[in-house]
């Protein structure tokens, strides 16, 4: 006699059950930084180096 999934192998059942019910409509691509975003957050070339050095970023990091 043979004994079901989830009692002889509980994870992979959840594995197998979560894969053939899989919704690509639950999962949306990151949402991306719009240029206003991008633009507040970009290191300008004399701002100090965000790797701590001390130094200007153009003169380390770029």
């Amino acid at each position: 006699m043979t004994e079901p999934l989830e009692k002889t192998d509980p994870e992979f059942a959840l594995r197998v059950k979560n894969y053939v019910n899989f919704d690509p409509n639950l999962h949306f691509r990151p949402k991306l930084k719009t240029k206003r975003e991008y633009l507040k957050n970009k290191i300008g070339r004399n701002d100090p180096c965000i790797c701590g050095s001390g130094k200007k970023y153009k003169r380390c990091c770029l």
